[in-house]
């Protein structure tokens, strides 16, 4: 005997009213078994969604009924169908803001690890905050306000950004997919041939390795712009999600609130000799993490605004999306430069030869400048990472997580590296 356990009877949902009404469901009837998997399928706009919805108990039906084992859900008050959905019906929606780019892991892991960053990036703005002194010394704001005033200079920073950045970044941005096809065509191979062949510019090669060149570079081109492509797509696929992050700054508030509870909270799952140690493991991995967080926001921006304004001195073509890419780019240790750098001589190439090799000399001296001036006064020696160890970490991130997994890579090689300080050569100090 079939045992019905959910159904609804001549079904109908009509939105809006007279000649402009729409009807999603005309009197459908569905009987769901118990013990059996139900697809309900059919063309897109058909009522499918409307449907579940209301078998569910989310959207009640214009006339008609839905029954849960005899019981009709939209009889019952909304307080009590509230709690039959809670403890009943389990939802998988279709908006879930997930980045499909990644696992639910992965989506689980972004905005935590992006909280921790924006937490260690905000302590030394809250620290100066809760130190601040009203009605001549006699009101010290609290921590929690402190907290709050940091996120809201945040949010106002940001704010700032997407007003005069972002927005005329993405309009550079569709012009550069646009102009791309373009550009390649214009390096192409009969350019090339022409100046290697021209006595004035550069010396005559022989024959095979002009092909061998011309070849190797129409192919890095053409790469070059698939991958930029790409990029953008994916840049504007995440953007698109972002509302998925929305929990980030409400994960960082309490970081900065309770770190200290958070902090004994994982001490104390350790047994009570190893507690001490497990103290110093946590504060130096902090301590770590907070040189790296806001050393790298700092070397970030500085790269951004440099190569935009240099860029744009230069009268090389979208210098705001060159601008971003070095911020991104300034995020990958050791191939960061090469990353940077190249769509920059790409964009420069298509515009005029002689435009690459000035690009590709400015993005030489800066990046020289900053890996032996700028970096080494603003993230110290606190990662002490050998380019060997950080290679290995990229590919490894690369391989695992992809761009994610490069960008979190040398973070999470320097917390290895305090692990293996402090539990592989513990004790040698003392020893010594």
């Amino acid at each position: 005997m079939r045992e019905i356990v959910l159904e609804a009877r001549a079904v109908t949902r009509t939105y809006g009213t007279g000649t402009g009404a729409t009807h999603a469901l005309r009197g459908v009837d569905v009987e769901i078994e118990q013990g059996r998997f139900t697809a309900i399928i059919g063309a897109s706009g058909c009522g499918k969604s409307t449907l579940l919805q209301a078998l569910g108990g989310l959207d009640a039906p214009t006339s008609g009924k839905v029954l849960l084992e005899g019981q009709d859900l939209y009889a019952l008050p909304d307080a009590a169908l509230a709690r039959l959905r809670r403890t009943r019906l389990g939802f998988v929606f279709q908006a879930f803001h997930l980045l499909p780019e990644y696992t639910v892991r992965d989506n689980i892991l972004l905005p935590l690890l992006l909280a921790v960053g924006l937490a260690f990036a905000l302590y030394p703005l809250v620290n100066a905050i809760a130190q601040v002194r009203m009605a001549h010394g006699m009101i010290k704001l609290s921590r929690v306000v402190a907290i709050i005033l940091a996120l809201l200079a945040f949010c106002i920073f940001i704010f700032m950004i997407i007003g005069f950045i972002i927005l005329p970044l993405f309009g550079q941005m569709n012009e550069f997919l646009q102009k791309l096809p373009a550009l390649a065509a214009k390096s192409n191979i009969q350019d090339l041939d022409s100046m290697l062949k021209d006595p004035s510019t550069i010396p005559l090669l022989p024959s095979d390795f002009n092909m061998l060149v011309n070849g190797l570079l129409n192919w890095a081109m053409g790469f070059v712009g698939t991958v930029l492509r790409n990029l953008v797509q994916s840049s504007l696929g995440i953007v698109q999600s972002l509302i998925g992050l929305i929990i980030v700054p409400f994960l960082a508030f309490y970081f900065l609130k309770d770190w200290r509870e958070l902090r004994l909270m994982v001490i104390n799952l350790f047994n009570y000799d190893a507690q001490e140690k497990a103290a110093e493991v946590v504060d130096e991995i902090g301590r770590t993490m907070s040189a790296y967080v806001r050393g790298m926001g700092k070397l970030s921006l500085i790269s951004g605004f440099v190569i935009t304004i240099g860029t744009a001195f230069l009268g090389i073509d979208f210098p705001l999306v060159l601008g971003f890419w070095a911020i991104l780019a300034e995020t990958v240790p050791v191939v960061g430069p090469l990353m940077g750098a190249v769509p920059a001589v790409f964009i420069a190439y298509g515009q005029a030869p002689e435009a690459a090799f000035h690009v590709a000399l400015f993005y030489l001296v800066y990046y020289q400048l900053d890996a032996n001036f700028i970096m080494p006064k603003l993230m110290g020696q606190k990662i002490d990472l050998h380019p060997v160890v950080l290679i290995i970490s990229l590919l490894i991130g690369a391989k695992l997580f992809g761009i994610l997994g490069m960008v979190f890579a040398v973070p999470v090689a320097a917390i290895y590296r305090v692990l293996y300080k402090q539990l592989w050569h513990a004790g040698e100090g003392r020893e010594n």
